[in-house]
C-alpha cells in the first residue's frame, strides 16, 4: 500500500529526530569518537577526540587518520583501511595513536 505525502512527512521527521539524538550522544560522549573516509581522512572528530589526542575539531578536519598513528603502527591501519574499503567487517583490537603535544 503506498504511503500519502503526510505519512512520509511524519516518518522523515521522525528519522530526523532519531538520527539528532544519535549526533547529540555522539558530540557529548567522553569518549573519542571519529569518522574517517576509506582513504583515512578525518570527516567527524567530537570532544572526547579532543580531550584524547589534543587536536581540536578544527585541526584534526585537516588531517588524515594516518597523522595520529605512531609510525610502528601505520600498517596496521592501512591494513584495516584496506579491509574496510572491501566491505570486510573489522573486529575490536587494541591499538595506539599519538597525542598532539
Amino acid at each position: 500500500m503506498k504511503k500519502n505525502i503526510k505519512e512520509n512527512v511524519f516518518d522523515l521527521k521522525d528519522i530526523y529526530q532519531k538520527l539528532q539524538r544519535l549526533a547529540t550522544v555522539i558530540k557529548d560522549s567522553n569518549d573519542a569518537v571519529t569518522l574517517q573516509d576509506l582513504e583515512g581522512n578525518i570527516l567527524a572528530w567530537n570532544a572526547g577526540a579532543e580531550k584524547m589526542y589534543g587536536w581540536n575539531a578544527k585541526e584534526a578536519l585537516h588531517m588524515n587518520v594516518k597523522d595520529i598513528v605512531p609510525r610502528n603502527k601505520r600498517n596496521e591501519e592501512i591494513e584495516l583501511l584496506n579491509k574496510l574499503a572491501k566491505g570486510k567487517f573489522a573486529k575490536s583490537f587494541e591499538t595506539q595513536r599519538t597525542y598532539c603535544s
